[in-house]
C-alpha cells in the first residue's frame, strides 16, 4: 500500500461478492465513501487472478463464493504472492469459519447483514493496522540491518 494512502480517500479495494445486489449497494456505498472499487469477481479464482493483475490496496472478500473455491482458501492464495489486508464478509459466524478466517490473516470480519458505515469502520481499521505492520516490519528490518558497531554506540554499548 502506497504512503499517499494514509488516508482512506482514493483507497482501491477489491470486491469478491457472489451476490449481485449486494455486490452493488457494497459498491455504491464504497464509491459514495470515497473508495475505488477495481473489481467485483464473485468466485475464488476470480478474485485471486484480479488481486494478483490489479494489486488493490484492500480486498472486502466474501467467505462463500460461487465455484470451487471459497474466500478464505482465495485469501491464502493471493497471500502467497503479494501482501494485502483482507476484510472478510459472511453470513456464517459458527467457530471453524471464524478459525479459518482467522488463520488466513484476516484484518477484519463482517457479519452479514450490515450496515455501509460499519464496513467502512473495518475497513479503516484493517488500512491503519496493516500500515502500522509495515512500518513495524521497515523499522526492524532497518534495525536488523544496521552494522552492530553503530548499534552498540548508540544504545550505549
Amino acid at each position: 500500500m502506497s504512503s499517499e494512502h494514509q488516508s482512506v480517500a482514493g483507497l482501491r479495494v477489491l470486491l469478491a461478492e457472489d451476490e449481485s445486489e449486494l455486490s452493488q449497494a457494497i459498491r455504491d456505498g464504497l464509491t459514495d465513501a470515497g473508495y475505488e472499487v477495481v473489481a467485483s469477481p464473485d468466485t475464488g479464482a476470480g478474485a485471486v487472478a484480479a488481486a494478483l493483475t490489479l494489486r488493490p490496496d484492500l480486498i472486502l472478500m466474501d467467505v462463500g463464493l460461487k465455484g470451487d473455491m471459497d474466500g478464505i482458501r482465495a485469501s491464502e492464495l493471493i497471500n502467497e504472492k503479494m501482501r494485502v489486508p483482507v476484510v472478510y464478509l459472511t453470513g456464517d459466524s459458527d467457530h471453524e469459519t471464524l478459525l479459518r478466517a482467522k488463520s488466513a490473516s484476516a484484518y477484519g470480519y463482517v457479519l452479514k447483514p450490515f450496515r455501509i458505515r460499519s464496513l467502512i469502520v473495518a475497513i479503516e481499521v484493517a488500512v491503519d493496522r496493516f500500515e502500522l505492520e509495515r512500518r513495524l516490519e521497515d523499522s526492524q528490518l532497518t534495525y536488523a540491518t544496521t552494522p552492530r558497531q553503530y548499534r552498540g554506540r548508540r544504545d550505549g554499548g
